[in-house]
């Protein structure tokens, strides 16, 4: 990709310039959160680092199994983002099944759908990794985010044609990069 003639001054700690033409808006103004509860008939997801929100079925003996209280847990559905425990050492985690989840996790759906797949890849980006890290509570292995805190932080918003473009070019090169591991696994296993 090209580099950009202008750039501006973000006053974010995380992202220092950003393309003039760009915007930043505040992450809550993007998202709204859902804190919808009692579905007990829907399946049990889990928030994985590597595939996203998915059945716990799909992902067994990896995850505690909730067999009681399903009514307090949320419900998440397709094109909703997590926050998890584990968000800030990895991001928010995209929903690509509808269920229900720890309510101890926040729920974000995308205010313009739109958007989605460029947040999927920003969420995932160590620059954002890192802005999440500074909005933990807690310590060690309790740590969450602070939604509200998060949700004060500015994020770039470039124009709707751009974002395709970027996360078009980051696939193809996640493509190579994926093609390139499994030759060199072949090849690893051919020599073994």
């Amino acid at each position: 990709m090209r580099r950009y003639d202008e750039y501006k001054d973000t006053g974010m700690v995380w992202l220092n310039k950003l393309p003039s033409h760009w915007e930043k808006r505040k992450l809550k103004y993007c998202f709204s959160e859902r804190s919808e509860k009692n579905h007990p008939e829907e399946q049990m997801l889990c928030a994985t680092q590597s595939h996203g929100v998915i059945p716990q079925s799909m992902y067994q003996n990896r995850v505690v199994v909730v067999n009681k209280g399903f009514e307090g847990l949320k419900l998440v559905k397709v094109g909703d983002f997590v926050i998890s425990l584990r968000s800030f050492e990895g991001g928010i985690e995209y929903a690509y099944y509808q269920g229900i989840i720890s309510a101890a996790y926040t729920i974000l759906t995308p205010t313009e759908k739109q958007f989605t797949d460029y947040f999927k890849v920003l969420f995932k980006s160590l620059p954002f990794i890192q802005l999440l890290q500074t909005c933990v509570t807690g310590i060690r292995e309790g740590q969450n985010i602070n939604y509200p805190l998060l949700g004060r932080k500015f994020i770039p918003i470039p124009p709707l044609a751009e974002q395709e473009k970027i996360v078009s070019y980051l696939e193809s090169k996640t493509l190579c990069i994926d093609a390139y591991v499994r030759e060199r696994e072949r090849e690893r296993v051919a020599a073994a």
